[in-house]
């Protein structure tokens, strides 16, 4: 944006610039495209001096040091001297600037960029805002790439803006204003290429929002083109998320069947991210048979495999796997400790969606331990979670999981109303994942003898479906 002076400050400015001889007021001038605190050797890059004295600057009070940089005295003076600039050298100093920060700061490299009209600025938002998706700095991440989409770009630039801004809220929970921007992307896409990564990021994303059958039919049309295209690694991605829709749906043999070709194409392909996927994916599929020990083996290894590469979001997400799986087998007190550790580093790179389901666990194994308070505790955070980020299956899970403990700690009004809500939740967006354990929990706090068996009655009838096996454990 263009700074605005008032009249009477740019003449002040002005004269007191006319005051320098030439070459401290290029100096200065030079220096009002850096910002109002700089190095002295990016000045010196911009200029092409190969050492610049500052020492007149500094004596006419409109620069001082500040420790090894160098400062305008006011921001007016800053903001007067870049508005003297003409625009030509304004944009000249800009790309200069681009220059130096091109391997130092790709954010600044990409502002510097902006501010000198470049045709690829837009490219240049795109690259720093990457690296800082892959820092987990998603708050940093999303300025830059709302800028980007602002500025004029080829349309690959876009369809790969579009993608990182819906990674970007997806990993945030925002699962709905990632959808959106996936389906715009998906129409942009003209390459196999494009289509896979569209189609793979609108499945993660409506598998987030319990859209599974849209989850399931973006995932057809991503592993056509991959196909087409010949790529194993997109192919045993495709399976790994695939694997991961059929979990709540309680579909055990499609999801080992998934898992197994994941695998085998992660090991083929030495990709230790998709491996960890794999093996996590083995883990849903006995826990959705409720074969707890062998789901634990399974997340054991993830979670060795993804702490021994670094891999911190596949690290939590496999560790609230393994509590909750250690805590069934009646491993409870390493189940808790499994869910705090995940819990703290979800919450150290902002996941929240496994930070969610690390607090259910965390609830489950206070529950087992008979702390009752701390798992209310629990399960009131993962809920609050799951309704801000739209995650209404893991919402659904937590309200149950919260009125079950309601009954248990003799608060039977409260846990009235929350089992209604759970089951309303659940039958919408988790019958096979949630629904019977919602609608037990919701048996034990009502009074009826009637309506205790109408919700009985319906909760055997969706297991008889195929459901995950928690559900069985909670049910009878």
């Amino acid at each position: 944006k263009q700074e605005s002076v008032p009249g009477s400050i740019q003449g002040i400015v002005q004269s007191r610039l006319d005051a320098l001889d030439r070459t401290s007021r290029t100096a200065l001038q030079a220096a009002s495209v850096l910002g109002q605190r700089f190095s002295p050797e990016v000045l010196n890059f911009i200029l092409g001096e190969g050492h610049l004295d500052t020492s007149n600057l500094i004596r006419s009070a409109l620069i001082r040091e500040a420790g090894p940089d160098l400062m305008f005295a006011h921001a007016l003076i800053r903001d007067g001297s870049y508005a003297t600039l003409v625009k030509s050298e304004r944009a000249r100093l800009h790309r200069q600037a681009a220059k130096w920060f091109e391997d130092r700061d790709a954010t600044l490299r990409a502002q510097h960029l902006d501010r000198a009209g470049a045709n690829n600025a837009a490219q240049a938002y795109l690259a720093a805002a990457d690296k800082l998706i892959h820092a987990f700095r998603f708050d940093d991440a999303s300025p830059l790439i709302e800028r980007a989409l602002e500025l004029p770009s080829p349309a690959g630039v876009r369809f790969d803006l579009l993608c990182a801004r819906g990674e970007t809220h997806r990993l945030q929970g925002l699962s709905n204003a990632a959808l959106q921007e996936f389906r715009d992307a998906a129409h942009l896409a003209e390459t196999d290429e494009q289509i896979i990564r569209a189609h793979i990021g609108l499945a993660q994303a409506a598998r987030q929002a319990s859209l599974y059958q849209d989850a399931l039919e973006a995932l057809d049309t991503a592993e056509a083109a991959a196909e087409r295209a010949g790529s194993e690694r997109d192919v045993a991605q495709i399976n790994y998320v695939r694997g991961n829709v059929y979990f709540p749906l309680g579909r055990d043999k499609e999801a080992l069947s998934a898992n197994e070709r994941a695998l085998t194409l992660a090991r083929k392909l030495d990709s230790v991210r998709l491996e960890v996927g794999a093996l996590s994916g083995f883990g849903d599929a006995n826990f959705m048979k409720a074969t707890m020990r062998t789901a634990t083996g399974f997340y054991t290894q993830a979670v060795d495999r993804a702490r021994e590469k670094g891999l911190v979001r596949d690290l939590a997400a496999n560790l609230h796997n393994l509590s909750v799986a250690r805590s069934y087998t009646g491993d409870v007190g390493q189940g808790r400790a499994d869910a705090t550790e995940a819990i703290e580093v979800s919450q150290k790179y902002f996941a929240f969606v496994p930070e969610c389901v690390a607090q259910t666990c965390l609830g489950v194994a206070e529950t087992f331990l008979g702390d009752l308070d701390r798992a209310l505790e629990a399960f009131r955070v993962s809920s609050e979670i799951a309704e801000r980020v739209g995650a209404k299956r893991l919402e659904a899970q937590a309200l149950e999981h919260l009125a079950r403990t309601q009954v248990y700690a003799g608060q039977m009004d409260q846990a009235l109303e929350t089992g209604r809500q759970a089951v309303e939740i659940a039958l919408e967006h988790g019958r096979n994942f949630v629904g019977p354990k919602a609608l037990s929990a919701l048996a034990m706090a009502e009074t009826d003898p009637d309506e205790q068996m109408r919700l009985l009655n319906l909760g055997a009838e969706i297991i008889a479906e195929g459901c995950v096996g928690h559900s069985h454990l909670h049910f009878y």
